[in-house]
């Protein structure tokens, strides 16, 4: 199994996250039970179970693939905005790298051309992630803290 590296030291790689391996890829859903079931038919990706976020204006649901890294991450997004809105269908969303420092590693995206495009902070749900955009590329790029990368890659779940 390969290992999901860190995007801390991101000024010392000198060639930016590219350069890191990602440990998973978000897709944005409409609904998350048809999307499992898609891709365990066509895949075989087998899935953790589904938890609950409640933010003050969406509710999501999300799930992580069994095999990885890479993971697969499954979000069933809302209809009312925010950054999970599938009114347009469902999408890939985002690539996701481990960080040992958020808030130094978001500072350093933020600096370099891709500006925050979603902090949780504000919603009550602390420093743990954050989400970027490129402005020229579209891709959005999340910093996940290493705190989760052990819930991420447990045994399967019971």
């Amino acid at each position: 199994m390969l290992e999901a590296k860190t995007v801390t030291s991101l000024a010392k790689v000198g060639t930016g996250v590219a350069a890191m391996p990602f440990f998973h890829v978000g897709i944005v859903v409409e609904d998350i039970e048809a999307a499992m079931a898609e891709l365990s038919g066509a895949l075989g990706v087998r899935w953790r179970k589904p938890s609950i976020s409640v933010y003050p204006e969406w509710t999501i649901k999300v799930v992580y693939s069994i095999e990885g890294p890479p993971f697969i991450e499954l979000i069933e997004g809302t209809t009312n905005g925010g950054p999970w809105d599938v009114s347009n269908g469902p999408r890939i969303d985002h690539i996701g790298y481990y960080s040992e420092d958020v808030l130094k590693d978001r500072a350093h995206l933020a600096a370099n051309g891709l500006p925050i495009d979603f902090d949780p902070e504000p919603f009550g749900k602390g420093t743990n992630y954050c989400y970027h955009c490129g402005p020229a590329t579209g891709a959005r790029i999340e910093l996940v803290n290493i705190v989760r990368k052990a819930s991420h890659e447990r045994p399967e779940d019971d």
